[in-house]
């Protein structure tokens, strides 16, 4: 049974990390930038819901 569920545990984490891998990068690009910088951050591939043109 352990077995079992440290492979489910383990499973569910890799999912996670690689789900939130956009979001995450993302993240990193604007807090490069300074606060004053309003210009588009140019990432085109990033998922709609992180994609400023999805915002309307």
């Amino acid at each position: 049974m352990l077995p079992v569920l440290l492979v489910a545990l383990w499973s569910v984490s890799r999912v996670v990390t690689a789900t939130l891998r956009p979001a995450n990068r993302f993240a990193q690009d604007l807090q490069k930038r300074k606060a004053s910088d309003l210009s588009p951050s140019g990432q085109m591939d990033l998922p709609q819901e992180l994609a400023l043109s999805g915002m309307r």
